[in-house]
């Protein structure tokens, strides 16, 4: 891997990383936290778990007899990707056990971690509070909410000031072109400057999307410039990247940009979703819509296939040049999963496939559909 990719892959860490980790038993640590950097690893996911619904939402009304102290947790301001912890101590002034079974962030940039999950009654368990400087974070009221198995679940809200002390501002923060139909090209721009007025020079801007290119000039009167990022709609798809702008800042030398990319395909479906009924046999009714191609030219397609690996068929039944009715067949019985799913449908107009939702109608009990449903040949 060359330096600049290399840097364009920390760049996009930097600016889009956002994992967390919860839960943990009575007896296993808590741990719940948004980001990740080069130099902190991603935490386990204690419990195999990320469902947010797993704990029971609050009852209006409910209070816990957790107490915090402090209060709140005040980190002031903290140069960019520099990390600051505190210690909350959590109290249960009640006369019963009390286990917190979750630890919520309210943003990627903080963390908290309980080693004691379950405490006493008139005992404390102390919790580390973190928050790391990530670039754009400019708010700076930030939360950590902990549930717990008292009745009604009630939640227990730790305030959180911090704001990152940014050497640089981008505005906007993300750059968004919008929908762009098949080939079109859009030009968005944003102001990048140097907060404490000195003169700096942006030696190149970086992405791994070949579909846009950055320029810039100088803003006058203002340590900054203005980039102005063209993407042409080559590919079909959402692209959601970073770019990697290079300065000859001392420190910090890298900055990201996010910027999100939403390219429509040169091909559409009607219906745009399709469904269709799963069988008394187990097997699901035949899915169809009509394809056709927006641009002259014929319309061929090349493969269909399911994005979870569903073994299927399908066939085509030409319209006219640009348009084809398909027919698309699941083999077998539908498996225990989920009751929807995407085709994958590749064609010779878009270099990526284009994804058609799907959904397996269930039947009520008892009043399965008979399985009458013919087999389609490729």
């Amino acid at each position: 891997m060359d330096t600049g990719t290399r840097w364009t892959a920390v760049a996009f860490l930097v600016g889009f990383c956002a994992a967390y980790s919860m839960w943990g038993g009575t007896e296993t640590p808590i741990v719940a936290q948004k980001h990740s950097t080069k130099d902190t690893p991603e935490q386990p996911d204690l419990l195999g778990t990320k469902d947010p619904h797993a704990v029971p939402p609050q009852t209006p009304g409910a209070q816990s007899a957790l107490k915090c102290k402090p209060f709140a947790v005040e980190f002031g301001e903290v140069p960019l990707g520099e990390r600051r912890t505190a210690t909350v101590q959590i109290t249960n002034t009640s006369g019963a056990a009390i286990t917190v079974l979750e630890i919520h962030p309210s943003c990627g940039c903080v963390h908290g971690r309980l080693e004691k999950t379950k405490i006493e009654p008139g005992q404390s368990a102390p919790m580390e509070v973190g928050f790391h400087a990530d670039q754009g974070k400019r708010v700076g009221n930030l939360t950590l909410t902990l549930a717990t198995d008292e009745a009604g679940h009630p939640r227990v809200v730790v305030p959180i000031m911090g704001k990152t002390r940014q050497e640089f501002t981008i505005e906007p923060a993300l750059l968004r072109f919008g929908k762009l139909q098949k080939n079109e090209v859009k030009t968005v721009s944003a102001a990048f400057v140097r907060v404490d007025g000195k003169p700096f020079q942006i030696e190149r801007v970086q992405t791994q999307n070949k579909d846009v290119e950055f320029e810039w000039e100088p803003i006058p009167g203002v340590s900054g410039y203005t980039l102005k990022a063209t993407a042409k709609g080559a590919r079909a798809g959402q692209f959601t990247e970073a770019a990697a702008i290079f300065t000859d800042h001392p420190t910090q030398k890298v900055i990201s940009l996010p910027l999100v990319l939403d390219v429509a395909p040169e091909i559409v479906c009607t219906p745009s979703d399709v469904r269709a009924d799963q069988l008394s046999d187990k097997s699901v009714a035949p899915f169809e819509t009509v394809v056709k191609r927006q641009t002259a030219g014929r319309l061929e397609i090349e493969s269909i296939k399911d994005s979870a690996d569903i073994p299927m068929t399908f066939s085509a039944e030409r319209i006219n040049e640009a348009s084809v009715r398909l027919k698309l067949q699941l083999k077998g019985a539908y498996p225990q999963r989920i009751p929807f799913g995407q085709f994958l449908i590749k064609t010779n107009c878009d270099a990526e496939p284009v994804p058609l939702p799907y959904r397996v109608i269930m039947p009520v009990p008892g009043k399965a559909k008979p399985a009458t449903a013919p087999e389609t040949k490729k």
